[in-house]
């Protein structure tokens, strides 16, 4: 086996944005991890996320325009505001309608605290040509259980390593990547389980949680394991790679690590793609495939991480 082949199995469980489907990816750890022997312990918890539960576009016509919510609250409104969802640098404040101007994939990159709704990219110019539009954006706000899966030394490690395999929709790059990544270097006896801790986390993308709606798990281990991340002397976060050349860097650790204690960030370091022009394209969306992941720079990731804990 192979890591893609792990990325693979896991994408099978997609999307992975509700329990049932947290608990199968979950399990799937659990078992190769049993299945080779190594020991490994639960960190259970709940959180409220969104569900969507039946969000659309009603044209003039009475058709109705399947979408999916990119909110954590329900609402309507009629106004014809469009965006590119794929633009992470657009600070809107208006409930609008967005889509993925690459792929005809419905799309999830930003939520917000209003309705925010995205279509797929075929249905756009039947809602620009409709003279008027209602949008209807229905969410559940769930409560469910999953967990933090804590493999290594819980005692005083040395490297403390991170990874999240929760998803909003498929996530081959994010973050079936780094959860493959670091599974298979535990099978294959690559990383030293007696000086390291790796947490797999089942809830880094969305919760009702502030000022950070994502990275949940990862303030709810901070708060619990804190003094193993003070004396550990790094901690590594694996997330999205795959589909270009791999970095290793602390340009964005905040926005992928979002912890209480600003602290530990001088000991941060993050394993990730090192394109946004190309990964953009299909983040936290449906086109997030395993056709996106190059098995050269899987790789090199791998070569990166060693290189860091075998220091």
């Amino acid at each position: 086996m192979i890591i893609k082949d792990i990325i693979n199995d896991i994408e099978n469980f997609s999307p992975r944005n509700n329990e049932i489907n947290l608990d199968k990816v979950a399990n799937y750890i659990k078992e190769k991890l049993t299945g080779n022997g190594i020991d490994f312990n639960d960190q259970y918890f709940y959180v409220e996320i969104p569900i969507d539960k039946g969000s659309y576009i009603k044209l003039e016509t009475g058709e109705k325009i399947i979408g999916k919510a990119n909110s954590f609250y329900s609402g309507s409104f009629e106004d014809k505001n469009i965006y590119s969802s794929q633009n992470i640098y657009q600070d809107i404040k208006i409930p609008h309608i967005n889509f993925n101007q690459y792929y005809n994939a419905y799309s999830g990159v930003i939520y917000y605290d209003f309705p925010v709704i995205n279509i797929k990219k075929e249905d756009l110019d039947k809602v620009i040509s409709s003279e008027n539009i209602e949008v209807y954006v229905n969410i559940d706000k769930k409560l469910i259980k999953t967990e933090n899966i804590l493999v290594g030394n819980i005692n005083n490690p040395k490297y403390i390593l991170f990874s999240h395999f929760d998803t909003i929709f498929n996530g081959a790059v994010d973050n079936s990547s780094g959860t493959a990544l670091l599974l298979y270097n535990i099978l294959d006896n690559l990383i030293n389980l007696k000086e390291s801790l790796i947490v797999f986390s089942g809830s880094e993308e969305l919760s009702y949680d502030k000022p950070y709606y994502w990275g949940y798990g990862y303030r709810l281990f901070e708060y619990e394991y804190k003094k193993l991340m003070h004396s550990s002397k790094k901690i590594i976060v694996v997330d999205m790679f795959g589909s270009t050349k791999p970095i290793m860097t602390k340009e964005f650790i905040k926005e992928a690590f979002p912890i209480m204690n600003t602290d530990f960030y001088d000991k941060s370091i993050q394993i990730t793609e090192s394109d946004i022009n190309t990964w953009i394209k299909s983040y936290h969306s449906e086109a997030d495939t395993i056709d996106k992941i190059n098995n050269n720079y899987l790789e090199e990731a791998e070569k990166l991480l060693i290189s860091i804990i075998h220091k």
